[in-house]
């Protein structure tokens, strides 16, 4: 394969594609809860859980592609989301249905990767504008998807939303295996990455960065798993308005990422 710059719009698919997948299901969760026979609290285990997954997938992720090669790896790991949303669909009990929703997680990896490849392909400059716009799919995606998701499980069933995954994610899989090239650079010394790593874990600056984005995440994951069983008992609303609602709350987001794009061309 040859260094070519992927298109901006697959970087946004791809990135939005894997965020969408964390959120989308959530107005769903009580239907998965009654229909699987299950705790509202372990059916949420199906977002906690997959989070703690998409976790160590994202800090390996990296290293992998660095190995291996971007497009390997990206295409694995939209392999094993396949599979795994295949498995959903067909789960008879909470417990299949939660093993087969880990292994969905190994979509975080495409998040990462789409992120190395702008690195690999575009100088800073463009790099900040790419990244800016990758950034506002970003929070397209968790607006839109429960939006979706709501509609899904109250016209179809919970089962439709796992659908969808299967179908989506197959034809993304195709879309990147026939058109998206390898960009790795020549990786650096093992020994080099080491170091790298050492000197950005000792900077105050990082950990500002990193806890202030783990705790604005943090809430919103806590506010958002359980949303939908309060929205149903409480206000009586089925999941497609308690997706609208879910979605709504990252407009915020959205603005931001756009403005970002606007002033980057602006700023040293």
């Amino acid at each position: 394969m040859t260094r070519t710059p992927p298109r901006l719009l697959t970087l946004m698919v791809l990135t939005a594609f894997s965020v969408m997948t964390l959120n989308m299901f959530l107005p769903a969760l009580p239907s998965i809860a009654a229909d699987l026979e299950a705790s509202y609290a372990l059916a949420s285990l199906a977002l906690g859980g997959s989070l703690i997954i998409a976790a160590f997938v994202h800090l390996t992720a990296g290293a992998l592609s660095d190995r291996f090669g971007r497009r390997p790896v990206l295409l694995f790991a939209i392999g094993l989301f396949v599979i795994g949303s295949i498995g959903c669909v067909l789960a008879t009990d909470i417990w299949t249905f939660l093993a087969f929703r880990m292994l969905q997680s190994g979509i975080a990896a495409v998040h990462s990767i789409s992120m190395a490849m702008v690195r690999d392909t575009r100088e800073q400059r463009d790099a900040t504008r790419a990244l800016s716009y990758v950034g506002m799919s970003m929070a397209l995606a968790p607006m839109l998807g429960p939006m979706l998701g709501g509609v899904l499980d109250q016209i179809f069933g919970w089962r439709s939303i796992f659908l969808f995954y299967t179908l989506a994610g197959a034809t993304i899989g195709i879309w990147c295996y026939r058109g998206l090239g390898e960009t790795r650079v020549e990786a650096q010394p093992s020994v080099s990455r080491r170091a790298a790593t050492r000197e950005l874990l000792g900077e105050s600056e990082f950990w500002g960065y990193a806890l202030c984005t783990a705790l604005s995440v943090g809430t919103f994951f806590v506010f958002v798993t359980g949303a939908p069983l309060v929205a149903e008992r409480v206000f009586g609303a089925g999941s497609a308005i308690t997706g609208v609602a879910v979605g709504s709350i990252t407009a915020g987001f959205v603005c931001g990422s756009f403005l970002s794009t606007r002033l980057a061309s602006q700023m040293e």
